[in-house]
């Protein structure tokens, strides 16, 4: 995440609302105090490194499912082929 600061985004907010109430017709939007834009920034970025760490954990999760069903999917139907034939020995 790019390490901006808080009093340039305020002013990214400042220009926006200006942007939007210049251009919309109609009652004007006021801005947000700087302790709410704070507030909405802290509860973005909870949520952002909530969501990457899932993100990291999920694809770390896939690459491990893809090993399993390449590298030891061999490994796992010998075993499972040696337990068959132990089961028939057992049998006869």
């Amino acid at each position: 995440m790019a390490n901006l600061k808080f009093e340039d985004l305020y002013i990214v907010v400042l220009i926006v609302y200006n942007d939007i109430n210049k251009h919309l017709p109609g009652p004007h939007f006021d801005l947000p105090p700087k302790d709410k834009v704070r507030e909405m920034m802290k509860r973005y970025t909870h949520y952002y490194e909530r969501w990457a760490s899932n993100q990291s954990s999920r694809q770390k999760a896939l690459a491990d499912l893809h090993q399993m069903q390449t590298v030891h999917s061999i490994d796992y139907f010998r075993v499972k082929s040696l337990f068959k034939i132990e089961a028939l020995k057992l049998l006869l």
